[in-house]
């Protein structure tokens, strides 16, 4: 039996004892969010996929991810508009990424080396900056 049968499998089996012993894990709404955060991670791995293919390896994604939503919620709270503040957000995400390509492909330091000292000093940076676990979006107006 492939690994990926046995992924499969589980994830079968667990989703089927789940929906019958928790209510409301059939729900509309909690179904739409197990797919919205399943979403993010598969967007993760296919980047990851891309540079596993691509004979190296990233550790920064999640760090730049995490810094990057947090830096776009933040701004939309000092009343940026939304759309603005992500867009903010992923020219940060892609500066981190550019400056991380640069350390690997220019400076030549060892991509796990790289990637592990970026992705330190970017949560890190986020934990300072943002002092707190959570963030608030802010509310939708009415408009």
């Amino acid at each position: 039996m492939s690994q990926e049968l046995v992924v499969g499998a589980i994830s079968a089996v667990l989703f089927l004892v789940f929906s019958a012993t928790l209510n409301n894990f059939l729900s509309q709404g909690n179904i739409l969010a197990i797919l919205k955060n399943v979403s993010i991670l598969g967007t993760l791995a296919v980047g990851m996929g891309f540079i596993v293919v691509g004979r190296g390896i990233d550790l920064t994604m999640v760090a730049v991810m995490v810094v990057g939503v947090a830096f776009s919620i933040r701004i939309s709270t000092w009343g940026v508009d939304f759309t603005l503040a992500v867009i903010c957000g992923a020219i940060l995400v892609a500066a981190i990424g550019l400056f991380t390509g640069v350390m690997v492909a220019v400076a030549e330091i060892p991509p796990i080396f790289a990637t592990l000292a970026i992705a330190s000093s970017v949560y890190g940076s986020g934990r300072i900056v943002f002092a707190s676990d959570v963030l608030y979006a802010p509310p939708i107006s009415a408009g």
